[in-house]
């Protein structure tokens, strides 16, 4: 697993263009421009540490996984400028629940939930992303999360950031 997931952002038109002060930040930082375009929908790539950042001409911004965690900031630079996938939180803490199984006629049914504080909300949403369940994944994609997340927790509680149990399994 990688340690710095894919992404994808959706760039509204702006004056000037938000993905012309993309592309002028990634080449600032060391990015290289990658002139073999051989899609036509793509505007520009730019090949920046092990990712490659890719914008297409009807304003979708991708960026591949990477095992560089200095990708992060890039990200972070992007977000100040279109803002987040998700809406930050404004309550104390995040709760959520997920059910598994068939039910009663066919079966166990197992209910999980979990409260997270919302101030680990922008560190856990830059480990986990969107976490698709519904795709199939190696045993070592799932452990790789829990080790990242029990790291998350690890250093909330010694920062005292949890008033109460939180991230417990």
């Amino acid at each position: 697993m990688k340690s710095v997931s894919n992404r994808k952002w959706t760039l509204l038109q702006q004056e000037p263009p938000v993905d012309a002060r993309i592309k002028t930040w990634l080449l600032e930082n060391g990015g290289k421009e990658d002139l073999k375009i051989t899609n036509p929908s793509e505007a520009w790539r730019i090949k920046y540490s092990d990712a490659t950042f890719t914008f297409h001409k009807k304003g979708t911004l991708f960026v591949t996984e990477s095992n560089d965690g200095a990708l992060l900031e890039a990200h972070k630079f992007i977000d100040s400028l279109v803002g987040s996938k998700f809406v930050p939180p404004t309550r104390e803490a995040l709760v959520g629940f997920d059910e598994t199984g068939k039910g009663e006629v066919l079966g166990h049914v197992v209910l999980v939930g979990v409260a997270v504080p919302s101030g680990l909300y922008n560190e856990l949403e830059s480990v986990i992303g969107v976490a698709d369940s519904k795709v199939k994944h190696t045993l070592g994609y799932w452990d790789e999360l829990k080790r990242e997340v029990d790291a998350i927790r690890t250093a909330s509680r010694l920062a005292g950031c949890c008033k109460s149990p939180c991230l417990e399994f």
